[in-house]
């Protein structure tokens, strides 16, 4: 699994459908959401302003990327690496998952249906996997984006951010690269990012994560 999580929320929270309706496969079973990794393929079906989260993300241009709004099985990936994806986000600049009822509602939609009128959801406040109304539900959307090795792309990656201190961020030019959370950058010839600023964020895509 290859992923490239946004450096940005939606501005503001959203609905997953402006109408109950089943769309793609229903995932009823919560071990088959936490291993549900289809968010690309449902994503093609919710083209469409009647379903708010992923036509946000589908319409999302940063990086050159192609975006959608992540399966329950994606989501579950980025909360088991919740802490080393903050530390890379914080590192670039770039805005933290939202984890506390303090300021906002620390909840994002999945692109993984339940039924024709609930949806899969996680709360990034304790990890809960569980679903809430497509209509109803006004929840947090994160956009990520299919990483493939093999597309001819000019980019290049930090060493693996580590969930100890930012500061242990080195540089790592190889595209051989193992488990693990990276700084996904635009160009090539990034050789370190000792001292990394947030001014510095220009050419910054997304944080990549990577897991089997």
């Amino acid at each position: 699994h290859k992923i490239v999580v946004a450096l940005e929320d939606s501005p503001k929270n959203l609905i997953w459908s402006k109408e109950p309706k089943s769309v793609n496969q229903s995932i009823e079973e919560l071990e088959d959401a936490e291993s549900d990794f289809n968010g690309k393929y449902y994503c093609q079906k919710l083209n469409s302003p009647d379903f708010p989260a992923a036509y946000y993300c589908l319409d999302y241009k940063k990086g050159g990327r192609e975006w959608y709004l992540p399966s329950s099985g994606e989501l579950w990936l980025i909360y088991n690496h919740l802490e080393e994806i903050q530390n890379a986000l914080d590192t670039v600049g770039g805005q933290k998952l939202a984890t506390t009822w303090d300021k906002d509602v620390p909840v994002y939609w999945s692109s993984t249906g339940l039924s024709a009128t609930n949806a899969w959801l996680l709360s990034f406040n304790g990890g809960n996997l569980s679903w809430g109304g497509k209509v109803s539900g006004i929840l947090k959307v994160r956009p990520v984006s299919n990483f493939n090795q093999n597309r001819n792309l000019k980019e290049s990656f930090t060493k693996k951010i580590k969930s100890t201190r930012k500061s242990d961020l080195n540089s790592k030019p190889s595209f051989v690269l193992d488990n693990g959370v990276y700084i996904l950058h635009d160009t090539l010839g990034v050789k370190t990012i000792d001292g990394w600023n947030p001014k510095n964020n220009k050419g910054v895509v997304g944080i990549l994560l990577i897991e089997d």
